[in-house]
């Protein structure tokens, strides 16, 4: 079962990094208020407060953006 969950991360971070759009999660969290600086870390609240602000937007890009970020903490233990 990990073997499985490391290896859809490792997909989802390839096409992340094939696409350029690695960080922009972080990035918008950051124009939000939600963190701070470069040193703060994205953590589930976060992800919740985004996935709600994107829900209520209709914002389909950062509501995937953000349930991908939630699934990927909950699959790493962080968060």
């Amino acid at each position: 079962m990990a073997a499985k969950v490391n290896k859809w991360m490792q997909g989802l971070k390839e096409r992340m990094e094939k696409k350029g759009t690695t960080g922009s999660l972080r990035a918008i969290a950051k124009k939000r208020g939600l963190l701070k600086d470069e040193k703060d870390t994205l953590t589930t609240a976060d992800a919740n407060v985004l996935i709600a602000s994107a829900k209520k937007e209709k914002n389909t890009k950062l509501l995937r953006k953000a349930l991908a970020a939630k699934n990927m903490m909950k699959s790493s233990g962080a968060g």
